[in-house]
């Protein structure tokens, strides 16, 4: 961690077979991506070919804009890539990110909001959700 941004690595299914860290940056972001919360807002993941750049926006409690830029190669930019990055747009965006993660946080809030649990307590694993909270309500408080 660096200040209130927060760095961690999403392993992939193929790092559960690997035996050995690839030296190759790309092969490594194929077993472990780097992915990286600019505070507040601002979520980079690093791909083994391009990097997905997550904007999230919120104007109100309960709304939050979602916008997902994908950055590409300026080497892989010509006409004959589109059809490849449409396709990876496609896959990464409505199926991992609408169908999976955001899917996730909103049956996560929907529980919250019910009422069934009086209480919520993180655990070790959620260290750097502790810490973003921690930043926010120093900021908020001005501190």
């Amino acid at each position: 961690m660096d200040g209130p941004d927060l760095t961690s690595l999403v392993g992939r299914k193929p790092m559960l077979e690997a035996f050995e860290v690839p030296q190759d940056k790309q092969a490594r972001c194929k077993l472990s991506p780097p992915t990286q919360l600019l505070f507040p807002n601002t979520v980079l993941i690093w791909h083994p070919d391009y990097v997905s750049v997550i904007g999230m926006f919120s104007s109100e409690p309960e709304k939050v804009r979602w916008i997902h830029t994908m950055l590409i190669p300026d080497s892989k930019s010509s006409p004959d890539w589109t059809p490849h990055w449409r396709k990876t747009f496609e896959l990464i965006e409505k199926t991992v990110f609408q169908r999976e993660d955001i899917a996730s946080a909103e049956s996560i809030q929907r529980g919250l909001k019910s009422g069934a649990n009086v209480s919520l307590i993180p655990g070790q694993l959620e260290h750097p959700m502790q810490v973003f909270h921690a930043e926010i309500e120093r900021r908020v408080d001005g501190g």
